[in-house]
């Protein structure tokens, strides 16, 4: 199990394994949901798409994990 503690403003650091499995950058909006005493946090899946709009305007290639990444997103 992961473990992060809360700041005095009540924030919290989601642990790099997470970040990384879930591909969780900075700017990326995420929901919490309570439920009883449990907390759920889940990645917005609308967020990719400003992502997409902004690769496709600079006209670069798409990288093999960027098509990975929303193909999981997607799924």
């Amino acid at each position: 199990m992961l473990t992060s503690k809360i700041s005095k403003k009540g924030q919290i650091v989601i642990p790099r394994q997470i970040r990384e499995k879930l591909n969780i950058k900075a700017g990326d909006v995420l929901h919490f949901y309570q439920v009883g005493n449990r907390i759920y946090i889940e990645k917005d899946k609308s967020d990719s798409l400003p992502r997409m709009v902004e690769i496709l305007k600079r006209g670069k290639p798409f990288a093999p994990r960027l098509i990975k990444n929303l193909r999981d997103e997607w799924n």
